[in-house]
């Protein structure tokens, strides 16, 4: 299957399910995504989704293509892309991935990248899967995790309110 280039954009991957962006295609940008980490010598990355029907089976696609790649992944669920960016924060690799198609219609789905916490472009990856090939390397282990109440704890502690406010 062609992989359509206009699917890469400047801050994200965003494309209609199933046409532009599905299982196939995103397993194919995994291995850009693992070529990426390890350069970064990063060796897991967190990866959560959205609400959209596609979502579950594009994550299983993009954790798979990552598993083959030796990069060990944390499957931290249904989450909001903050929450997802809280969990790369807090971890070591400081990397994460959104099954996300953002405010676009519900046929759309896409991915949001960062890895050694800097954010990373759809077009670096579409570079990345032009030259990058599929290692033989151990696989990747998947791990679950919840970091929702540890989120929602730390936004709590964080919140001032004034009393006197009417």
């Amino acid at each position: 299957m062609e992989i359509t280039e206009s699917i890469f954009r400047e801050y994200d991957i965003r494309g209609i399910y199933p046409d532009e962006i599905n299982e196939d295609v995103v397993n194919r940008i995994a291995i850009a995504i693992a070529y990426k980490c390890h350069e970064e010598k990063i060796s897991q990355i967190f990866i959560g989704r959205d609400g959209r029907l596609s979502g579950k089976k594009l994550l299983n696609s993009i954790a798979s293509g990552l598993l083959d790649c030796g990069i060990d992944v944390v499957d931290i669920g249904l989450v909001t892309t903050p929450l997802l960016y809280y969990a790369a924060k807090k971890n070591k690799s400081k990397s994460g991935l959104m099954i996300t198609g953002s405010h676009n219609p519900k046929n759309h789905n896409g991915i949001k990248l960062v890895i050694n916490d800097k954010p990373v472009s759809g077009s670096e990856i579409l570079k990345l899967l032009k030259k990058s090939k599929k290692v033989s390397v151990s696989p990747g282990e998947i791990i679950s995790k919840d970091f929702k109440n540890e989120y929602i704890d730390e936004v709590i502690e964080n919140i001032n309110i004034k009393k006197d406010k009417k």
